[in-house]
């Protein structure tokens, strides 16, 4: 929810009786949930197709170009020519277990990142009621207090 519209919601509660402002911060919390879930939903859906692109680099390779490389590096006529592209299979073949690895932690990243804001949401909504419940705590000993005179002091003396 932006200011402006809390803002706008407020000045409503003194708005005709056909408006009623219950129902219109009703409305804005729900448009906030719903933008809320769209977003989160969003950000899983992101980073899955990122962390699965990277898969899909990783199953490409070590389908397709390390048989290859394989094969080009059994065809060299000379001993050290072989090792050289054994050598560069070999490197290739760990960058890619590396870019696999990685994808899992973007995965882990982007499900902890959603579980943070959803945490952190959750723990500021309890600390709002949580001094909500304070404030009208302090409102009912206030209202059952008896009411002293205006002019009315204390005797110290």
């Amino acid at each position: 929810m932006q200011a402006n519209e809390l803002g706008q919601a407020l000045l409503a509660c003194d708005a005709p009786l056909g408006h009623d402002p219950r129902q219109m911060i009703g409305r804005i919390l729900e448009r906030d949930r719903l933008r809320v879930r769209f977003l989160a939903r969003a950000t899983v859906i992101l980073w899955l197709l990122a962390a699965g692109g990277v898969f899909l680099l990783v199953w490409y390779f070590l389908s397709y170009v390390e048989p290859k490389l394989w094969a080009h590096a059994r065809e060299q006529d000379t001993e050290g020519m072989k090792r050289l592209v054994g050598h560069w299979v070999m490197i290739g073949n760990a960058a890619a277990w590396f870019i696999g690895t990685l994808a899992v932690i973007m995965l882990t990243a982007a499900l902890t990142t959603v579980w943070l804001v959803f945490a952190s949401r959750r723990a500021t909504l309890r600390q709002v009621n949580a001094q909500l419940a304070e404030i009208s705590d302090q409102l009912r000993q206030i209202q059952q207090a008896p009411a002293k005179p205006m002019g009315a002091t204390t005797a110290s003396n």
